[in-house]
């Protein structure tokens, strides 16, 4: 029996407006690191990212950065 796994993986092209230039994910990797680095300890204690930072990299589109257009990505 085949088992479909539902994901939040987008299946459509975006326009290309929406897709950011790898500078401006460059610009948001800059403003994240404070925070980061706020976090350090945690990730230390939890031995892993904290699930807020994993939140914040996928509300930034860190995550979309190399998949591909196709499936909803960057495509950087």
């Amino acid at each position: 029996m085949t088992q479909v796994i539902p994901t939040d993986v987008q299946t459509t092209k975006q326009s290309q407006s929406s897709i950011p230039s790898g500078e401006d994910m460059v610009l948001r990797a800059n403003e994240l690191l404070p925070t980061l680095k706020s976090r350090t300890a945690q990730a230390d204690e939890l031995r892993r990212l904290p699930d807020e930072t994993v939140a914040e990299m996928k509300r930034l589109g860190f995550f979309r950065m190399l998949q591909p257009a196709r499936w909803g990505g960057y495509e950087l």
